[in-house]
């Protein structure tokens, strides 16, 4: 869209005007659920306990629950909140609060400049409760981490003091998951669940080494948000062309209002840099041109990172034939994320198998049907690209008993399908045969 004084949107003009910033931000969020367009707002609070506001691991679920609330539309953009004094645990360079009450604020207003925060009274459709809070509510949704475990649940509870980022992370969205359920459950027939845990791994310091990260969209920005809580080192290129829009701020969960214009691999390096231990370095071009010109080499990389809205680009780095290659991606409330070392198991071209009508030479995006209509994946919600986002940094740094591929939808959160997939016969990059996986060994050495 052209600002009316020529040129783009300025984030000027969407901290002016209140209208303009929901109109382009949340364009296309009725897409999966039309009846969030026809009610006023969510009479939602959110209640922290004295002890979680001290713990590490509510602190995280604290602040990745109101950046991804925030994001979830008007209809969630004034909820309220009962935060005690603390010293933030967490340090991050985008924010310059040194307690979490003044944190949480800051970061709201970051998210979304026009955001009606308020301070909790008695009383609201839905409390989400972080803590031992005593609270007489006929709808309390309790999150927290107990076990390395991402723990939702009806009656509220305290969380574990052993850090884990993952938990942390996953907890928020499912928290959010179940609130949005509380809300629209009904009209799209799914169910909330009282009790739901789902297990993580216990975190450790890693080295990614070097990594190179391809799309820095939506699901680029979730994994990042979840990396930086991670002791990880190493290096990670990104890869992508365009700038930042009003309409991505629903789900980039490191981009802020003033982040717009700016181009997508040159923001979030320079995040990544200032939140973690993570050297990152933007490449500023498309993937496929960077590898034609030469710019990039991928037997350099030890992980490529697939973070990518159609199949044909999937097709484009699977068939360089990266060392190993991790994958994810959304369709309106699903989410999965998966990881293929080419020789072992099915590669990422054998989860996309081409349709009826189309011939290997003349492959399809995700977006297309065979004819040539176009059809666009119906957009996720932050919650949900925030769950493909971890699970895609879970494939990164996974071992051998961490499954390669999840799949699973946020409003059936108890419902996770993990699994290994075998090689299709038909794959279109002919991934079992003899000549093309020679190609691989002889790419990377011996040691295959």
């Amino acid at each position: 869209m052209i600002s009316l004084v020529g040129g783009p949107i300025t984030p000027e003009e969407l901290r002016k005007s209140k209208e303009l910033f929901y109109m382009l931000r949340d364009q296309r969020t009725a897409e999966g659920n039309p009846y969030i367009q026809q009610v006023d707002s969510a009479d939602l609070a959110v209640i922290v306990s004295q002890r979680s506001a001290q713990n590490l691991n509510c602190q995280v679920l604290l602040l990745t629950l109101f950046n991804t609330l925030l994001r979830m539309g008007l209809f969630f953009a004034a909820p309220k909140i009962e935060v005690p004094n603390a010293e933030l645990l967490v340090r991050t360079a985008t924010l310059k609060s040194t307690d979490l009450p003044s944190a949480v604020r800051e970061l709201s207003n970051n998210v979304d400049p026009h955001c009606a925060i308020r301070p909790y009274s008695d009383g609201a459709h839905t409390i989400i409760s972080i803590g031992n809070n005593e609270i007489s509510a006929n709808d309390v949704i309790a999150g927290g981490v107990l076990n390395h475990r991402a723990v939702v649940s009806s009656e509220s509870f305290e969380s574990d003091q052993d850090f884990n980022p993952y938990a942390s992370v996953a907890a928020a969205y499912a928290v959010l998951a179940e609130v949005y359920k509380a809300f629209f459950g009904v009209q799209l027939r799914r169910p909330r669940l009282d009790n739901l845990s789902l297990s993580y791994p216990v975190p450790h310091k890693s080295d990614i080494g070097r990594t190179l990260l391809v799309g820095a969209g939506g699901i680029g920005h979730t994994f990042s948000w979840a990396l930086q809580f991670c002791s990880l080192t190493g290096v990670i290129d990104i890869c992508d062309f365009e700038n930042i829009e009003p309409s991505n701020l629903n789900r980039y969960l490191c981009a802020f209002v003033d982040d717009v214009n700016i181009r997508k691999d040159q923001h979030l390096a320079r995040y990544i840099r200032s939140n973690s231990q993570v050297e990152a370095n933007a490449l500023g071009g498309k993937y496929e041109d960077l590898v034609g010109r030469n710019s990039i080499r991928i037997r350099q990389y030890d992980r490529v990172v697939a973070c990518l809205d159609n199949v044909v680009s999937r097709y484009a780095v699977q068939s360089d034939l990266p060392r190993l290659l991790l994958n994810a991606g959304t369709n309106a409330y699903s989410f999965q994320a998966s990881r293929h070392d080419f020789l072992n198991g099915g590669c990422l071209a054998c989860l996309f198998p081409p349709r009826k009508g189309t011939s290997h030479e003349q492959r399809v995006a995700c977006d297309q049907l065979a004819q040539g209509e176009t059809l666009r994946p119906t957009e996720s919600y932050s919650m949900v690209t925030g769950l493909a986002g971890l699970y895609l940094l879970l494939q990164l740094l996974a071992d051998r008993n961490w499954s390669p591929h999840h799949q699973g939808n946020a409003l059936r959160l108890d419902s996770i399908v993990d699994e290994a997939r075998r090689k299709d016969p038909e794959c279109v990059l002919f991934c079992e045969e003899p000549q093309v996986q020679a190609r691989f060994r002889e790419n990377y050495g011996p040691e295959y």
